[in-house]
């Protein structure tokens, strides 16, 4: 039987080199729909770096947040409601206004509640 995958790497960061400019550290970087990493630290263009595919970080709320809310980034901020439709993760905190501070895991969606069969026991 043929090898069907091989290990490249935990997954926790991978490799990144941007092609088109450097990002800075701290920075997000969309890889695709509901993917982000986090530069580890300063990429320039062309050199290889890492981004984080895991973990919470702090964002600035650019609104309410409450815990647990899908959060979508938009222009350096998080927010409730989409805008590119892409979440970038799970509120681990609350904000009460825009420019509040709130934990968001990345990468990671709500686990929704189970509907109720509306069976009795």
């Amino acid at each position: 039987m043929s090898r069907t995958a091989t290990y490249v790497q935990q997954g926790a960061k991978i490799n990144y080199t941007p092609v088109s400019s450097g990002v800075s550290a701290g920075q997000p970087v969309k890889l695709a729909d509901g993917i982000y990493g986090i530069a580890d630290r300063a990429i320039a263009e062309g050199e290889e770096g890492a981004l984080t595919l895991e973990g919470v970080y702090a964002f600035t709320a650019g609104g309410a947040v409450s815990l647990g809310d899908l959060v979508y980034l938009d222009g350096g901020t998080v927010v409730t409601t989409p805008g590119d439709g892409t979440g970038i993760g799970v509120a681990l905190g609350a904000a009460a206004s825009s420019g509040c501070t709130v934990p968001v895991k990345i990468n990671t969606q709500p686990i929704p509640t189970p509907v109720s069969s509306g069976g009795s026991n």
